[in-house]
């Protein structure tokens, strides 16, 4: 195994953020342990997120099971712990931290407490520790708000990956390539067949699809990615709405001018001139 960093631990006698809001008791990333079993029932009493490097067992409502490397999990001051590895040296990176605003940031993120997550990527965890662990090194006092933003970004990844693995809220990747490319070519024509040839599907599974993943027909996910382009043009004043119109794919400007207006909820032209007079 070969670490993307290097490796350090720091338990701080002084927290060096210690708030109501946040507090960060201990950081570490690539810490090797002897083969051992950790077993705290009643927990360390604070936030402990860790991340396993190797194979591990881990306490579950069922018992101890064995999970494969790069699991993390993410216990709360209420949860006991134990993990570890009995047949060999293992790895782990981790962080001990409190505050009312870690449990909203977790809640909000929709992260799964005392829950096995598996297939998280160790960079994803080591460089928000990293990034903290060098807010706190490098200055005599850390911005609580850098740190924070660390510990959202952190809870934001997991809650992503614990979703993802939840088979219905997957959206396959010809799916997201599908809408990324239809935000990519606002000014080509969208024409469903080439689409669904795109998916590998029938025009009607096409829509249905497209409709059950993202919320929205095709067709209109397109009109609107066309509409914000173009008000993003309208706001230089050396092109004219005639070019900008052809821009995001429409020749006639009487048809692009009546979809702007619906989107936007006034012709091109006023929009334009509200922007100048507030400029």
């Amino acid at each position: 195994m070969v670490l993307a960093m290097k490796p350090f631990k720091t338990f701080y006698a002084d927290p060096p953020i210690e708030t109501p809001e946040l507090s960060i008791h201990a950081l570490g990333v690539g810490e090797w342990m002897a083969p051992c079993i950790i077993d705290r029932p009643s927990g360390t009493g604070d936030y402990l997120f860790m991340h396993f490097h190797h194979e591990t067992t881990l306490g579950t409502p069922h018992g101890p099971q064995a999970f494969p490397a790069n699991t993390l999990m993410v216990w709360a001051p209420e949860h006991g712990h134990y993990y570890g590895r009995l047949a060999s040296r293992w790895c782990h990176s981790w962080m001990h931290c409190d505050g009312s605003a870690v449990g909203r940031m977790l809640d909000a993120a929709a992260v799964p407490l005392a829950t096995p997550i598996t297939g998280v990527d160790p960079a994803i965890i080591e460089s928000s520790v990293a990034a903290m662990h060098d807010e706190i090194q490098r200055h005599a006092r850390a911005d609580v708000l850098i740190v924070e933003s660390q510990v959202q970004i952190l809870a934001r990844e997991l809650g992503r990956i614990a979703r993802s693995r939840i088979p219905s809220a997957a959206v396959p990747r010809r799916w997201l390539d599908l809408r990324r490319h239809l935000e990519e070519s606002v000014g080509e024509a969208v024409r469903l067949r080439d689409l669904a040839k795109r998916a590998g599907c029938s025009v009607p599974h096409f829509c249905s699809e497209f409709k059950r993943h993202f919320g929205t027909s095709a067709i209109d996910f397109a009109i609107r990615s066309r509409m914000h382009r173009a008000a993003i043009l309208l706001r230089d004043r050396n092109l004219s709405v005639t070019s900008i119109a052809g821009q995001v794919g429409y020749e006639d400007i009487h048809h692009f001018s009546k979809l702007f207006k619906k989107h936007h909820g006034c012709a091109p032209r006023t929009l334009r001139q509200r922007w100048l007079a507030e400029a």
